[in-house]
């Protein structure tokens, strides 16, 4: 009984862990980044993108 209690305890931790590691590559934590541009002689503008499409 002791056995089984442990193996059942051993899955449920491997089973979440694989399931956080999932998690982790199908959210990627990066998803803005900026881009900063030089607008004429002494401006400056930006992009932002949200993954790789520009966001308005």
């Amino acid at each position: 009984m002791k056995r089984n209690k442990k193996v059942i305890g051993v899955s449920c931790f491997v089973l979440l862990l694989l399931v956080g590691i999932m998690y982790v590559y199908v959210h990627p934590v990066n998803r803005y980044r900026l881009e900063v541009t030089r607008v004429g002689g002494s401006g400056y503008g930006y992009k932002i993108y949200e993954r790789e499409r520009l966001t308005r």
